[in-house]
């Protein structure tokens, strides 16, 4: 990615941007989603452009948070887990709400259950190298992506510009 496409997505604060690598042809597209506001406005977008359209698929793919994904501090194992326990505990109360709006918001725009459906991942090394992983291997030609997450902290400008270097063979939509 160039410098052009690295002021685009750290400066655009209303605009989505697009950034296409490669020969994409796949209408398997790829929502990351953290229950966030920025996540739910990928999803309406998402909807907007894409509306109408029975060939395009679409999966919910959320990383589940670890304790280091909020906190910097290296917790033995021992006193982490039950930090990581409240964590996952209320990620899934926050994630069930949001694949409810989610999912209103593409039925709205014309999408059909048929074309829509969620997977949960545990985090591998980074929460970015998990959505690459799952993008290439689920043969994704679009990660669609809120540029900041919850708090922005989580699916965060790190994770966004991480993403967006290391994605190859696909488009990549990020919005503000």
């Amino acid at each position: 990615m160039g410098s052009v496409s690295a002021h685009l997505i750290e400066n655009s604060q209303v605009i989505p941007v697009w950034l296409v690598d490669g020969h994409v042809d796949s209408m398997r597209i790829m929502a990351t989603v953290d229950g966030s506001e920025s996540a739910l406005r990928a999803v309406e977008h998402l909807g907007f452009m894409l509306s109408g359209n029975p060939q395009a698929k679409v999966r919910f793919f959320h990383v589940v948070p670890r304790l280091k994904d909020y906190c910097e501090i290296d917790f033995n194992q021992g006193s982490a887990e039950g930090f990581e326990a409240l964590i996952a505990q209320s990620d899934k109360r926050c994630m069930d709400d949001f694949f409810a709006a989610a999912l209103s918001k593409l039925r709205a725009a014309g999408f059909q259950q048929s074309q829509i459906e969620t997977e949960t991942g545990a985090t591998l090394l980074s929460v970015s190298e998990t959505i690459l992983k799952a993008a290439r291997t689920g043969g994704f030609g679009t990660v669609v992506m809120g540029r900041r997450g919850m708090n922005k902290s989580f699916f965060g400008g790190k994770v966004s510009y991480s993403v967006s270097q290391k994605l190859s063979d696909a488009a990549l939509w990020l919005v503000p």
